[in-house]
């Protein structure tokens, strides 16, 4: 991918050899975003690409992946799976489960600001 950094496949490949790594590094999802913006075409480089970007907590880059698939009327399967992810992304915020405290400090935060808070 550092030969040819404008070929999707190629990067695509090397971000899904990366893919199983326990927690993407900020050079795969760099690496597969890039692939996902030259090919914003492909919805399997979208989902995947999102996947990766929901393990590493960063909601609105995988929002924004899934959005086109989920809106895409003829997208059978996949935009039915991208809607379902977008769906359990509603009221997620980047990085908000890095650590339980964190994600209670944000919750509170948020209810001072709902009515009757």
């Amino acid at each position: 991918h550092k030969v040819d950094g404008d070929n999707y496949l190629t990067l695509y490949g090397y971000a899904e050899t990366k893919s199983m790594d326990r927690e993407p590094s900020q050079n795969t999802l760099n690496v597969v975003y890039r692939a996902a913006s030259i090919a914003p075409q492909n919805p399997a480089i979208r989902m995947n690409a999102a996947r990766l970007f929901i393990r590493a907590k960063q909601y609105e880059i995988a929002r924004e992946l899934l959005e086109p698939v989920a809106g895409n009327p003829h997208g059978g399967p996949q935009a039915r799976r991208a809607t379902h992810l977008l769906t359990s992304l509603e009221g997620k915020a980047d990085g908000e489960a890095l650590t339980p405290a964190k994600a209670a400090a944000a919750s509170a935060e948020g209810d001072k600001d709902a009515p009757g808070g």
